[in-house]
């Protein structure tokens, strides 16, 4: 179960304040791909539910991308 501070709920509906956070799922989504380009690593697969996620993640035989390396 993915919580913060307080048992407070990072994705989906969070019962304690009454709120849904679905919305994080779009950016922790975006964000996990942002990452993977500029740290040399691949992402092969990746499910994100309400709860939880699962990542499956590779590194690059060739490291970073030479873009990445120029801090572009």
């Amino acid at each position: 179960t993915n919580r913060a501070v307080r048992r407070c709920g990072l994705l989906g509906d969070d019962p304690v304040p009454g709120k849904n956070f679905e919305h994080r799922k779009r950016w922790l989504d975006e964000q996990l791909i942002h990452q993977t380009r500029h740290f040399g690593i691949d992402s092969l697969c990746q499910a994100i539910l309400s709860n939880h996620f699962h990542l499956e993640l590779r590194s690059r035989p060739n490291g970073m991308t030479p873009r990445s390396r120029a801090g572009g």
